[in-house]
C-alpha cells in the first residue's frame, strides 16, 4: 500500500516502522511534485506490505494512495446483481450465485474505499431501470 509524503521528505523519523509491515519501497521525488494519482503535490513516497492503520498515517502526516481497480457488474440469473471490484464481490439481491454463472454487463475502473457503496447504488440504480431485480 501506498502512502504519500506531502509535509516534508522522507526520511529517519518521518514514516512508520510498524512490526509485520515491511517498508517495501522508499523514494523521494526532486522537490515536491505534482502527483496525479493523489490529486496534489507531495515530496516522496513509501510502499507497505500491508495498510497502515488510519491513526498511524495521521500521526505521520501520510496521504494513501487512491486505489483504482477494475470493477466488473455482473447480472444474475434471478436479474440480480453482483459488483466484483478488484476481486471482491459485492451482492445485491438473493439468492447468491457465483459470478460464472452470471452475465457480464459493465466493466470500468473505479476507487475503492467509501466510492464503492456509491458505485454500487448507481450500478443498481442504472440496471434495475433495465428490468433487473432488487
Amino acid at each position: 500500500m501506498r502512502y504519500y509524503s506531502t509535509q516534508r521528505p522522507v526520511g529517519p523519523g518521518t514514516f512508520p516502522k510498524p512490526e509485520g509491515n515491511k517498508v517495501v519501497e522508499l523514494h523521494n521525488f526532486y522537490g515536491k511534485t505534482f502527483c496525479e494519482e493523489l490529486g496534489r503535490e507531495a515530496w516522496g513516497y513509501i510502499d507497505y506490505e500491508q495498510a497502515l492503520s488510519p491513526e498511524q498515517a495521521a500521526s505521520y502526516e501520510l496521504t494513501p494512495a487512491k486505489r483504482v481497480a477494475e470493477y466488473i457488474v455482473y447480472r444474475c440469473p434471478d436479474g440480480s446483481l453482483l459488483l466484483d471490484w478488484d476481486g471482491t464481490l459485492w451482492k445485491s439481491g438473493y439468492p447468491a450465485y457465483p459470478k460464472h454463472r452470471c452475465t457480464e454487463v459493465e466493466r470500468g475502473y473505479s476507487e475503492g474505499g467509501m466510492a464503492l457503496p456509491k458505485l454500487h447504488a448507481a450500478m443498481k440504480e442504472k440496471y434495475l431501470k433495465e428490468g433487473g431485480r432488487d
